[in-house]
């Protein structure tokens, strides 16, 4: 099953040292680009950076559909924005 997460999951399972858990369920996450950014290159060394730069079933995926990010709540981060959008 595919799912789409902001980094908030990613980033909880791997503190916990659990990601393991979250791949038995999910044969593939796609991240949005902005999600990616946060892990990997803000985030780097930190939990989670490693598995999501490696790309195996965590997928970097770009939104497309621009016109809809400006539609959800300002509330929200880029990357939340970004996953609600790409999913």
């Amino acid at each position: 099953m595919i799912f789409v997460a902001d980094a908030g999951p990613i980033i909880s399972f791997a503190q916990a040292g659990r990601l393991e858990l979250l791949r038995q369920v999910v044969v593939e996450l796609w991240i949005p680009d902005a999600v990616y950014q946060e892990l990997v290159t803000k985030g780097a060394g930190r939990p989670g950076a490693e598995e999501a730069s490696r790309g195996e079933w965590i997928k970097r995926r770009t939104v497309t559909q621009q016109a809809a990010l400006h539609t959800i709540a300002a509330a929200l981060g880029e990357g939340e924005r970004e996953a609600i959008v790409l999913a």
